[in-house]
């Protein structure tokens, strides 16, 4: 047996191994013999059926699974033994295939990619902004808006105003605002304060219920897949879509805002955990502290991931990795290879890079801080439901049944590293802390000005 690489460049190379007959068949020779001793056919006393049929019904097979068993073997051995850093796995060549007609010598090769060599220093010469969000009163007056509008009661009105949603008849029109025969019809719905376009927003304020308006569907949703459902079309004739509606009013829905009281306070935080608008509003400063901290660390890990990127620039195997990637996912075409490979690059990049840091400054998460972790998260969930004392062996429990389940075990995983690496980022890179408005902090994160309601700012923050 020989087992040799063959380097095509940095990044490809090619593993052949040469098996000799002798390598592999005193195996199957020795399984056959085994089959044979315990074969039983009509005609055949059991163990007396001769070697030539036995070899028809079972060589084949047998050599199959044998040939491909020291195959794997040999290859991870090798990959172990040379320290190969792989990307994707062995993918073998397509002129390597394996005639079991006529059991000899065998050559077989595999296509590899070799992850780039490169090490990651991390220095305190690097600096980074570390922003604070100013939790002040009127930021807090937003939060208390939103919470008493999601906790309300909805009711009719005769008048729309900015906060009301509208449910009416869609009618696509021409440009003389005349309907469309055949065109698109459809009943829906309109909430006026989620209308990012002012202007488009204007002409449904102050509307009556028979009322007819004429507007762009596109200004008043939220994206192509959003307009899709509220014309009940397809995604791609909304993509298309150029006309204007008519909008008629057949009902204006009015939210009456939660009061400040006892009920509403236990809704939110359980039974008696807070008991006056005083300790509501200390409760809510500490919630946003805690909330705003973790997307204020979010976006220092994403401008230090997107200046690492930039600095090491990783070159990847493209080629082996597109055909990796059709090969091992069946439902993945070429298309939508093409479209998403560049994301996909950047993702193996960034993982490579955060690889890199984690060996060379031996950032380690073992099992028993796993659980603990999970225990934690158990323990705040409890809370949130206001029972802050639980009997800990109720959190061991919960937390091995929620280890039963490996894409939770693989998710705790990467919450307790990337804790440990921000951790590590914040003691060895120089940070500059700077206060922000939280309008000020939005724009920085998603690139666009905060929103009118302040509980969907939340989930458009920092996305890693």
């Amino acid at each position: 047996m020989n087992i040799r690489k063959e380097n095509i460049d940095e990044l490809n190379a090619v593993i052949t191994i040469e098996l000799s007959k002798a390598d592999y068949y005193t195996t199957i020779d020795q399984k056959l013999k085994d089959y044979k001793k315990k074969a039983n056919m009509p005609g055949f006393r059991p163990g007396m059926v001769p070697m030539g049929m036995i070899k028809k019904m079972y060589e084949k097979p047998i050599a199959a699974e044998e040939i491909n068993n020291i195959l794997s073997d040999k290859l991870n051995g090798f990959v172990k033994e040379q320290n190969i850093d792989l990307l994707g796995s062995p993918m073998i060549q397509e002129n390597s295939k394996i005639d079991l007609e006529v059991l000899g010598d065998i050559i077989v090769s595999y296509d590899i990619a070799v992850a780039p060599s490169f090490t990651v220093d991390l220095s305190s010469k690097d600096k980074f902004n570390h922003y604070q969000i100013t939790i002040d009163t009127p930021l807090i007056e937003k939060y208390v808006e939103d919470l008493t509008r999601r906790y309300g009661e909805m009711s009719d009105s005769e008048v729309s105003s900015d906060k009301d949603m509208l449910t009416g008849k869609f009618t696509e029109v021409d440009a003389k605002g005349n309907a469309i025969e055949g065109g698109i019809e459809n009943n829906s719905t309109i909430s006026i304060e989620f209308i990012e376009d002012k202007k488009a927003q204007k002409p449904l304020i102050g509307l009556k219920i028979g009322d007819s308006t004429i507007l762009d569907p596109a200004k008043v949703s939220k994206g192509t897949v959003d307009m899709a459902a509220m014309l009940n079309i397809t995604s791609e004739a909304a993509e298309a879509l150029k006309s204007q509606f008519s909008f008629t009013v057949e009902k204006i829905h009015s939210m009456k805002p939660a009061e400040l009281n006892q009920d509403f306070f236990d809704k939110l935080f359980g039974k008696d955990v807070v008991k006056s608008e005083e300790e509501f509003r200390e409760k809510l400063q500490a919630e946003l502290t805690t909330m705003l901290s973790r997307d204020t660390e979010a976006f220092l890990v994403k401008e230090i991931k997107e200046t690492l990127m930039k600095r090491f620039d990783l070159k990847l195997p493209d080629q082996f990795l597109r055909k990796w990637l059709l090969a091992t996912n069946e439902k993945l075409t070429a298309q939508d290879l093409e479209k998403d490979y560049e994301n996909y690059a950047n993702s193996l990049r960034w993982q490579l890079i955060e690889n890199n840091i984690i060996k060379e400054n031996n950032v380690k998460v073992e099992p028993q801080d796993v659980v603990a972790h999970a225990k934690s998260l158990i323990k705040k969930q409890y809370e949130q439901y206001g029972i802050p004392d639980i009997d800990d062996s109720i959190l061991e429990n919960s937390a091995k049944d929620l280890l039963k389940n490996e894409e939770q075990v693989k998710n705790l995983y990467q919450q307790m590293y990337t804790e440990q690496l921000t951790n590590l980022y914040k003691s060895t890179f120089t940070l500059k802390s700077k206060e922000v408005t939280f309008d000020e902090f939005v724009n920085l994160a998603t690139g666009k000005p905060s929103k009118s309601r302040f509980l969907e700012n939340l989930s458009n923050l920092v996305k890693l």
